[in-house]
């Protein structure tokens, strides 16, 4: 198991420097001004991608699985983010928009509705931007996960998300019961605050970083080149189901 984790870890830090490596190409190609919305939304999706995919390594470092895996979590949300700009371009670019737009009349909306005793000004505004945005968003223009990652390249990878929500995001019994475990010296059953991890855990952790990161670089790589021909992608994809297989017979 050790020498698996290990192999793990080389394989997380192939595909990090792989898209430090494209996001530096990139830099020497394009500049914002010149790149569609498309392509500036897929970079800046790569940057905040890699910085969770590290954030996790470093609380897997400090066995902290939970933490680990809620990152973990914001890799597949990132990937299937990209997959859809892949896929639509422009036209995802602009769904991403009406996104935003909608996330922001509903915090407005929240706004007035809790905090009463607004400063005029504030409130006004508020009212303002939602009486300019009514009638204007499309009926569907919240983007939920799993409306993006459905009838995608990683539609599958969806349970996989909806695996890390239950076990590790949302506080449930499977979140919870992490903390129960036994104190040696007497059996009795203890609650612990930072609960040890199981090995092969973190191995499974591990594997499912390194599948959300390589599906983001993956993705990037063919918005920026038009093609998945790449030399680095094929070794990495190559590794990524080698490791994996051997992970699920173990």
């Amino acid at each position: 198991m050790d020498d698996l984790k290990t192999q793990w870890v080389k394989q997380a830090e192939d595909i990090n420097q792989a898209c430090i490596g494209l996001l530096n190409d990139a830099s020497r190609i394009y500049t914002v001004k010149t790149m569609l919305a498309s392509k500036s939304l897929a970079l800046m999706l790569m940057s905040r991608s890699l910085g969770n995919f590290k954030g996790a390594f470093v609380l897997l470092d400090n066995r902290l699985m939970t933490e680990a895996r809620v990152l973990i979590r914001c890799c597949f949300e990132n990937a299937f983010w990209m997959v859809r700009l892949l896929a639509e371009g422009e036209d995802f670019a602009k769904r991403m928009q009406d996104d935003e737009l909608y996330n922001r009349e509903a915090l407005g909306k929240l706004a007035l509705e809790k905090h009463k005793g607004l400063d005029e000004a504030v409130e006004q505004g508020l009212r303002r931007r939602s009486r300019d945005l009514k009638g204007k968003l499309p009926k569907d223009a919240k983007l939920y996960p799993q409306k993006v990652a459905q009838g995608s390249l990683l539609d599958i990878a969806y349970a996989l998300y909806c695996q890390l929500s239950a076990d590790a995001a949302h506080p449930s019994l499977t979140a919870l019961n992490r903390h129960l475990g036994r104190r040696v010296s007497d059996a009795k059953v203890v609650i612990g605050i930072v609960p040890e991890p199981k090995e092969d855990e973190v191995v499974q952790t591990l594997d499912w970083a390194c599948h959300a990161q390589l599906a983001v670089y993956a993705g990037l790589t063919e918005i920026l080149t038009g093609t998945t021909d790449d030399t680095r992608l094929h070794e990495l994809t190559r590794r990524q189901i080698t490791l994996s297989g051997v992970h699920k017979t173990e």
